[in-house]
């Protein structure tokens, strides 16, 4: 095999190929004056099995759509060199949230970047967490959804849950969902913990982007000086975080800690966090480089996904073996 890596996150490419002990593929990549991209495979793939990395994200070197023409191109290049398979390792899916049409005459946008992946010829798609699991059926080919859960469960255990009862967890800790759509994750985080949760229901103002009027907590349980944990997929501009927490600290809860798997963290999103007194921990992983919150560094934990992807990797590229072992 051989480790492709884009420019939305290469230091994730160079430490899975560290990680699997295999090459990177030297590749150019490059613009023309006119800002089309141009990429040239300097090393032969045919008969190869080629995993190309790449993130939706933008960042000061390109833009969320840069990157997904890059990937495309990238695939074109690899199939009319004749590797044997591509397979997208695409951490955080472009486009994921528009997965329907909220009103008329709007596009299925994620669908649409699905059938232009799958026209340019990728064999298999590798996520995490994907905004809505619905997404899986927009392709025909593989699609491992893999869930960052136990990732994240071990790290608490390992960080903040050592020593501590049964009982002492339940009478510290609290899970929160900041909406509807994050309940059946949370409920899976309480089922592996035996910890209790709370769900909030967010009310929209629609005719402003990423606002949340009003989050209204669903639920009965105490919150007077424990430890919440809100668990989400994305944190983009943070809105609705922001107001999870505010309906948790007039509820009196003695600190916060936000679970993110995506940390996108666009602006005002670091502000809002630093701004925050009692959330006092952000976890998340190395879907997305580079983390932005770095104004108060001991506020963040970076957990790695590079081992899991390794792992998969490995049963992809092996006879036998069962990507959900993985999670058992």
């Amino acid at each position: 095999m051989k480790i492709l890596p884009g420019s939305s996150h290469p230091e994730l490419g160079v430490e899975l190929a560290s990680s699997l002990d295999v090459p990177l593929l030297k590749c150019t990549i490059s613009r023309f004056k006119n800002g089309e991209i141009r990429v040239e495979l300097r090393e032969n793939v045919r008969g190869y099995d080629v995993f190309i990395i790449q993130t939706g994200i933008s960042n000061e070197k390109g833009s969320i759509n840069d990157y997904l023409v890059e990937t495309l191109i990238f695939i074109d290049a690899c199939r009319r060199s004749n590797a044997r398979k591509v397979t997208l390792i695409c951490p955080n899916f472009p486009y994921a949230r528009q997965d329907k049409k909220d009103g008329p005459r709007q596009p299925i946008s994620s669908k649409m970047v699905a059938n232009v992946l799958s026209a340019c010829g990728i064999d298999r798609l590798i996520t995490f967490d994907l905004h809505a699991a619905q997404l899986q059926g927009f392709f025909d080919i593989p699609v491992d959804n893999l869930y960052c859960i136990d990732i994240f469960i071990n790290h608490l255990k390992e960080k903040y849950f050592t020593g501590l009862t049964q009982k002492e967890l339940q009478d510290k800790f609290i899970f929160v969902s900041p909406d509807n759509g994050g309940a059946k994750r949370v409920f899976a985080y309480s089922d592996k913990t035996g910890i209790n949760n709370l769900i909030m229901h967010k009310q929209r103002d629609y005719t402003k982007p990423g606002v949340i009027n009003k989050s209204i907590l669903v639920g009965e349980s105490a919150l007077d000086g424990k430890t919440a944990i809100i668990v989400d997929d994305i944190c983009d501009s943070g809105g609705t975080l922001m107001k999870a927490c505010d309906i948790l600290i007039e509820h009196n809860v003695k600190e916060i800690m936000i679970i993110v798997t995506h940390g996108i963290f666009s602006d005002p999103a670091v502000e809002r966090i630093d701004n925050k007194e009692r959330v006092t921990k952000v976890i998340t992983t190395n879907t997305i480089s580079p983390v932005k919150i770095l104004t108060k560094p001991d506020k963040i934990d970076i957990v790695d996904i590079v081992p899991t992807l390794s792992d998969v990797i490995r049963i992809i590229c092996t006879k036998g073996g069962s990507i959900s072992e993985i999670f058992s």
